[in-house]
C-alpha cells in the first residue's frame, strides 16, 4: 500500500476548503427535489437524503432527518478528501476497475447463452400453425371467492358444481358477482394443457374437456374455481405460440450450444499439484491451464487473485485439492466462453449494453459508499484526531450558512 499519511494530513491542513450551507430543510413545504445543503457545487435533495436513511438505517424516518443530514454531509466530505489526496487514485482505483471487470464478465457469463441464441433462432408461421393445430389450446378462466366472506367456501363449491353442469361461465359468474359483468372478469389467459401452471398441475384431471371446472382450490387469499373455455382462434394465440416456439427452441439450441462447447473444451493442466502445495507462496505467472478450443490460458496469478476477489479466500489453507482444481476448471472454461463472446462482438449487442449500464449504475453508486468505509476502517485514528476535531468544527463554525 503506498504511503499517503503526509499527503493525507497536508490536505487536511487546509489546501481544501469545504463549504456547507444549509436551506433550512426541514420545513413543510419540501419534496423530493427540494436542496436540503450543498457541499461545495454539489446539491443534496431531499430524496438522496430519504435514499441515504434508508440505506443506513434501513428506514427513512423523518425525526432522523438532521442526524440523517449530518452524517449524509461528512460522509460527503470524508469522499471528497478521499479523492483530493490522492487516496482513491493511489489505493482503490484498482479494486474499483478490478469490480467493474468482474461484474462485466459476470454478466457476459449470464447472458451468454441467451445472446448467443437471439440471432439463431427463428420462428416461421408455418411452426406456429403446426402447434395451433397439434396442442390442446383452451382459454383458462376463473372465478374468485376471498376469505373476507364468511361463505367464500360454500360459493365456490356451488360455482364448481354449476359450471360442471354445463352452465355458461358467464351465468354462473353473474350469480355471484352481478354487478361486475363477465366479458373480461375471470380471464386467466391462453394455456396449455400438457403445460399447465404449477399450481393446476394436480388438478389436470379435472380440466380434461371443455367446459369442464376444478373443485375449489384453496389460495393465499380464498377459494378459487378454473374453467376450461373453448379453444381460442389461431389469431388470437400467435402471441403465445410463438413465445411458446422461442422459449423451447432456445432452451433446445443452449442445450446443444453447452454441449458443443464442453465436447470442444480441450483443457490441459500444468504444475497444479505443486501449485496447491505451495498455495501461500508467492504467485508466478507460469500457467496452470490452457484451452485450446479459444487458445486461451490462465496463470497461477490469475487463479488466486480471483480466488482472492471473488470468493474472498484469504488464506488458502483450507483450500481443498478437488476444490483447487475445480475452480481452475471454471476459471478456464470461463475464459474461454468470454473470448468467444468476444469474438462474436457480444459485448456490443444492444441487451447486453442496456443491461451492463444499469449494473454500472448500481456500481458508481455503490463505490462513494465504499470510499466512506474505507476512510472510516483504514484511517480511523487519522480521521478522528485531524478531520473531526479540527477541519469539520472550522467548517461548521466559518463556512456554514443557515
Amino acid at each position: 500500500m503506498p504511503k499517503i499519511g503526509n499527503k493525507f494530513l497536508l490536505i487536511i491542513s487546509g489546501a481544501l476548503i469545504v463549504f456547507f450551507i444549509y436551506y433550512s430543510p426541514f420545513n413543510d413545504k419540501r419534496s423530493k427535489n427540494t436542496v436540503v445543503a450543498t457541499v461545495n457545487d454539489k446539491k443534496i435533495t431531499y430524496a438522496q437524503l430519504q435514499e441515504f436513511s434508508v440505506n443506513t438505517y434501513g428506514s427513512h424516518v423523518e425525526e432522523q432527518n438532521e442526524e440523517s443530514l449530518e452524517m449524509m454531509l461528512n460522509q460527503e466530505v470524508l469522499i471528497l478528501y478521499a479523492y483530493k489526496s490522492g487516496i482513491v487514485e493511489d489505493v482503490l482505483e484498482e479494486v474499483f476497475e478490478k469490480q467493474m471487470r468482474y461484474t462485466r464478465e459476470r454478466l457476459m457469463l449470464e447472458m451468454f447463452f441467451d445472446l448467443d441464441a437471439q440471432d439463431k433462432v427463428t420462428i416461421s408461421n408455418n411452426e406456429i400453425s403446426d402447434f395451433y393445430q397439434n396442442q390442446p389450446l383452451f382459454t383458462l378462466k376463473s372465478i374468485p371467492f376471498l376469505f373476507s366472506d364468511e361463505l367464500a367456501k360454500d360459493k365456490a363449491e356451488e360455482a364448481s358444481k354449476e359450471l360442471n353442469r354445463g352452465i355458461d361461465f358467464d351465468i354462473v359468474y353473474k350469480m355471484f358477482f352481478p354487478a361486475k359483468g363477465a366479458e373480461k372478469k375471470g380471464l386467466v389467459g391462453i394455456t396449455n394443457f400438457y403445460d399447465l401452471p404449477d399450481y393446476l398441475k394436480p388438478y389436470n384431471t379435472q380440466l380434461i374437456s371443455t367446459g369442464s371446472a376444478t373443485d375449489p382450490i384453496e389460495t393465499e387469499f380464498g377459494y378459487t374455481v378454473f374453467y376450461r373455455s373453448t379453444k381460442p382462434s389461431a389469431n388470437e394465440t400467435k402471441g403465445y405460440i410463438r413465445k411458446e416456439l422461442l422459449k423451447y427452441q432456445t432452451d433446445h439450441y443452449i442445450t446443444k450450444r453447452q454441449n458443443d462447447i464442453t465436447k470442444s473444451n480441450r483443457i490441459n493442466l500444468f504444475n497444479i499439484d505443486k501449485s496447491y502445495q505451495n498455495r501461500n507462496h508467492q504467485t508466478t505467472n507460469e500457467n496452470l491451464a490452457t484451452n485450446d478450443m479459444t487458445n486461451t490460458h490462465i496463470t497461477e496469478k490469475e487463479v488466486f487473485e480471483r480466488l482472492k476477489d471473488l470468493y474472498e479466500y484469504s488464506s488458502f489453507a483450507a483450500l481443498t485439492h478437488k476444490e483447487f482444481l475445480d475452480y481452475i476448471n471454471l476459471f478456464i472454461t470461463q475464459k474461454a466462453i468470454l473470448s468467444i463472446a468476444e469474438s462474436e462482438k457480444q459485448f456490443q449487442n444492444a441487451k447486453f449494453t442496456a443491461n451492463w449500464e444499469k449494473e454500472r449504475v448500481k456500481l458508481l453508486q455503490n463505490q462513494n459508499q465504499e470510499i466512506a468505509n474505507y476512510m472510516f476502517e483504514d484511517f480511523h485514528d487519522l480521521i478522528i484526531s485531524h478531520l473531526t476535531d479540527n477541519v469539520l468544527k472550522a467548517i461548521y463554525e466559518q463556512n456554514v450558512d443557515v
